[in-house]
């Protein structure tokens, strides 16, 4: 909505938001790969849909290199890894110890398969590091909503849209998949 506002008054016309939800992204690039090649329509796509995905399934519906043009990097695609206030937990030592602690794995929400929430907790599950299950949401609207609403206690998210939960402590980000600390989150590792 930031890079729409900035958009329009650069090129004087109103752009429009559309958020498609759905496989870690992969439905709107797979819409957008099928749109008029016009110019008009654009896509803020990610490592998801356009790395991951076409990578663990060569018949996702699009080229991720052919059927678009790449014109400009907006960002970078950091994750945060982060927990609910409730689950009483302060570091990323501290959930890897409560997850060991249970029986059971602890279910950590992720914008769907493919993306890179889901890979962050694939690679701790195979390297054994935390006792965690990956629960596959429809997109990131759907995840952030039962993650501020306290349904899932672990959620492996992009990081702007949970800064304001976390100033404001109802949840708590343990590590960011960035090289370097997020100034938003200086105090993240």
């Amino acid at each position: 909505r930031i890079a729409a506002d900035h958009l329009s008054k650069a090129f004087k016309q109103q752009f429009y938001i559309e958020n498609r939800v759905g496989a870690g992204g992969a439905v709107a690039s797979k819409d957008i790969a099928r749109a008029d090649t016009d110019g008009y329509t654009l896509l803020i796509g990610g490592s998801g849909p356009h790395i991951m995905g076409p990578a663990e399934n060569p018949n996702i519906g699009y080229d991720p290199v052919g059927d678009f043009t790449h014109i400009a990097m907006i960002g970078g695609e950091s994750f945060a890894l982060s927990v609910q206030s409730s689950l009483g937990v302060k570091t990323f030592k501290e959930l890897i110890a409560l997850s060991k602690s249970k029986a059971d794995p602890i279910n950590c929400g992720t914008p769907g398969a493919g993306s890179l929430g889901q890979l962050m907790v694939e690679q701790m599950q195979l390297r054994k590091i935390a006792n965690l299950n990956h629960v596959p949401y429809r997109g990131g609207a759907p995840l952030l909503t039962d993650f501020f609403g306290n349904h899932i206690p672990v959620a492996a998210t992009p990081i702007l849209p949970i800064l304001q939960q976390a100033e404001a402590g109802a949840i708590v980000p343990l590590a960011v998949t960035s090289t370097e600390r997020i100034p938003a989150l200086k105090d993240v590792p």
